[in-house]
């Protein structure tokens, strides 16, 4: 196949962000090249690859090879010995981190690693962050259903991705967020920082400055604040980023009588930072992480931990793409309405139509068959995004067509199933062109092996198989679904959800084809 023109420019897969990037995609017989990306001004959305510049996508990040800081001077790790203690978990696309910062680990240390030992519910909860960074502790607290949260963060360069992390949330839950432009600190006044506290974390505590500075409250008074918010008498946790020299902030507290639990990260913790919170009726539990640093739990109670889920991800859905196309835009409006139903958040990524490529139909590898110019625009959509993935960061995504037709309680399914995937699974039919009759072996109640696979309308794929499908479709040569089940999966470990959780309305004689 050669096409003497260049295809249309593919949008930014994710309107309206900074940072984007435009591909323009030209297809030959030697393959498919895309070129180098355009990039956009953008503070924290662009990481260097082999010497390269390349755009990565709002909320997705990638650990490089060599050393990567936890905390900068005080817990540095290689990059092998970090994949062995983090539970690696990418926030979502709308999520955002700053690269070149410890906002990555930090985020899968508190969302993955759950170093703060949160409970599976926190619905109906009132919860003080002092310290919020970048909002990866809001973010916990809000997938566990907490009812208020007030977030302190006086630092400017976290404040900007803070408020919008927090808009994203709130467009997303019911958890209230209440965001305060101050520091937390022994009494009310005005604030100066620990320096260590300019990191992206750890910088809602301060001391009290000789003049000028930042506006301070006591903690005394930001608890008052988050009682009367919330209208209770309790507030069920405080937790709080808490510097060497800042522990003035928790002697001078008067209101611990109202908490109920805090937990909190400390460096060079003093000796009697226990037999604080022991006098004011907590039980206390510390753990130490690296040297000095630690972590310090204390709760009203038997002098036992509350039950909480240690190194365990929360269910979750891998980033979402959507194929869809400008010259049918009622299917990408169905397909929105469809997923937000869902609670879903997928980017839309607009593919090339064939029938306005000037393609004309050709005569397909397979004797009888026609390649109609829908079904190489098809392929040629599949393989665009393919390329496009391969120079993010992801390392697992779920990509849809326009027409799918997801089961109910889709998210949860989803994540139920993906628990019994082996660990090793490089491709999954989500949805799939067969019946439960056709699957060959059965590996547990939800995972199976059909022996010739077809259907391209929801698919899971990670990193290694995205580069392996790049490599083994370079021309189209017949449907894309029919083409990668025999070029591309018999060297990928594959597997298919039984019963599949996504239908197909073309085929399902719903829509019209469009190929």
């Amino acid at each position: 196949m050669r096409l003497d023109h260049t295809l249309p420019s593919l949008p930014a897969m994710y309107p309206g962000s900074s940072g984007t990037s435009l591909y323009s995609t030209v297809a030959s017989n030697s393959g498919m090249a895309v070129a180098p990306p355009v990039i956009e001004q953008s503070s924290y959305l662009i990481r260097t690859v082999g010497g390269l510049s390349m755009p990565v996508e709002q909320g997705s990040w990638v650990v490089s090879a060599g050393i990567h800081d936890r905390t900068q001077s005080l817990y540095r790790l290689s990059h092998q010995e970090l994949e062995k203690k983090l539970v690696w978990v990418s926030p979502p696309p709308w999520f955002l981190l700053r690269w070149n910062t410890d906002d990555p680990p930090v985020f899968s240390y508190v969302v993955g690693q759950n170093e703060y030992q949160l409970p599976e519910s926190m619905k109906g909860q009132a919860v003080l962050d002092v310290g919020s960074s970048f909002g990866a502790f809001l973010f916990a607290c809000h997938e566990r259903g907490a009812a208020l949260v007030h977030s302190y963060e006086p630092w400017k360069k976290s404040l900007a991705i803070l408020r919008r992390n927090v808009e994203q949330l709130r467009e997303r839950g019911t958890t209230r967020i209440v965001v305060f432009d101050e520091a937390v600190g022994p009494s009310d006044g005005a604030a100066t920082y620990h320096e260590a506290a300019k990191r992206s974390t750890a910088s809602g505590v301060a001391l009290p400055a000789t003049s000028g500075g930042t506006r301070m409250v006591s903690l005394d008074r930001a608890i008052e604040r988050l009682l009367t918010g919330s209208g209770k008498d309790r507030v069920e946790l405080v937790k709080i980023d808490c510097e060497g020299a800042e522990y003035a902030v928790l002697r001078a507290c008067k209101s611990w009588d109202k908490v109920e639990r805090v937990v909190m990260e400390y460096h060079r913790g003093p000796q009697d930072l226990p037999a604080l919170f022991q006098a004011s009726g907590f039980v206390v539990s510390t753990k130490v992480d690296q040297g000095d640093r630690g972590h310090l739990y204390a709760w009203r109670g038997p002098s036992r931990a509350p039950a909480v889920t240690h190194a365990k991800p929360m269910p979750r859905t891998p980033p979402a793409f959507c194929i869809t196309c400008s010259q049918h835009p009622e299917r990408g409006e169905a397909a929105l309405s469809h997923f937000r139903e869902q609670g879903l958040d997928v980017r839309f990524f607009e593919g090339l139509y064939g029938p306005e490529l000037g393609v004309r139909p050709t005569r397909e590898a397979t004797p009888g068959y026609i390649m109609a110019p829908g079904h190489t625009g098809c392929f040629l959509s599949h393989t665009a995004l393919w390329r496009a993935l391969a120079m993010m960061s992801f390392e697992e995504v779920l990509i849809f067509e326009d027409d799918v037709s997801l089961v109910p309680d889709f998210k949860t399914r989803l994540a139920e199933a993906m628990s019994e995937l082996p660990s090793d699974w490089q491709f999954v039919y989500v949805g799939g062109l067969f019946t439960d009759a056709e699957v060959s072996e059965k590996l547990s109640q939800r995972v199976g092996v059909v022996r010739y696979p077809n259907g391209t309308h929801a698919y899971l794929a990670k990193r290694e198989a995205i580069l392996h499908l790049i490599k083994t479709n370079q021309e189209a040569r017949t449907h894309v679904d029919i083409q990668i089940s025999q070029n591309s999966l018999p060297a990928l470990k594959t597997y298919v959800l039984v019963p599949t959780l996504a239908r197909q309305h073309t085929v399902d004689g719903n829509w019209p084809s469009t190929t």
